[in-house]
């Protein structure tokens, strides 16, 4: 297992490293000064480089006790052209249960229980597997997207299971394979809803420049139209997708207006 620190002060990088080698003596730990998730997913897969592949878990998530049983059959079974699998992610409540779908997709939480290969499935950042021979071709996560801070951007996992569909390797969700997803009481608030959905489009907009999708003046506009709209009906009724749709275009809105805009 590799843990890696995201952290500038090496002392408390010690303090974390010792910390946890008495949980388990086996563990390496990576120092990873230079702040950003992305970084971090970078540094483990070179500390990884020789394995078959590498799974990403997120620090607030948990695994059952037959956990690394049920992966390593699910990952020994995977066909040569599967580069990426992934699996559910279910919540542990600490105390509020959410049940609007947008904002269960915002808890990064998968739900489905159908398997599917393709060039799309159900994943996110809080689990997946990818080959360790593919991460290094290509060349892991871009550091521009990814949590850094207070920056919430992300879209690394969509843009690294992009590559992977580019370099002809098919996806797998695999529902057999599943970890706990801890869902703090601070997250199933509307604060946090607007804050989280914000975020979501401005990731979307980012990860479309990453892909070669320009943005222009025609679009940052219709996406402040679908804010407002939304935002009123939001007032009317309290529902709460019709929040998360109010901060998504928002967020979209705003990155897309102060990029560089096409004439």
């Amino acid at each position: 297992m590799v843990v890696c620190v995201n952290e500038k002060d090496e002392a408390e990088f010690q303090r974390v490293a010792a910390a946890g080698a008495i949980c388990d003596p086996a563990a390496q730990f990576v120092h990873v000064p230079v702040l950003g998730l992305s970084n971090a997913r970078n540094a483990g897969i070179q500390a990884a480089r020789d394995s078959d592949w590498v799974v990403f878990l997120d620090d607030d998530t948990t695994v059952p006790p037959n956990w690394a049983e049920a992966l390593r059959v699910s990952l020994t079974g995977t066909a040569a052209d599967v580069g990426v699998v992934t699996g559910r992610v279910v919540p542990v409540w600490e105390k509020t249960v959410i049940h609007s779908r947008k904002w269960r997709n915002l808890l990064s939480l998968v739900e489905q229980t159908e398997p599917l290969t393709g060039t799309k499935v159900p994943g996110v950042g809080a689990f997946f597997c990818i080959r360790s021979s593919l991460a290094l071709a290509v060349n892991g996560f871009d550091p521009n997207l990814g949590r850094t801070g207070k920056n919430l951007v992300g879209g690394e996992e969509m843009l690294l299971f992009a590559r992977a569909v580019q370099y002809g390797f098919l996806l797998r969700f695999d529902p057999s394979v599943e970890v706990n997803h801890h869902i703090p009481e601070a997250r199933c608030t509307h604060e946090w809803l607007r804050h989280r959905a914000f975020w979501e489009g401005v990731t979307q907009r980012q990860l479309g420049l990453v892909i070669g999708h320009g943005s222009s003046r025609a679009g940052a506009g219709i996406s402040w139209l679908k804010s407002a709209a939304a935002g009123l009906m939001f007032l009317a009724t309290q529902q709460s997708d019709l929040l998360v749709s109010t901060m998504w275009h928002f967020g979209f809105a705003r990155a897309n207006w102060i990029m560089k805009t096409e004439p």
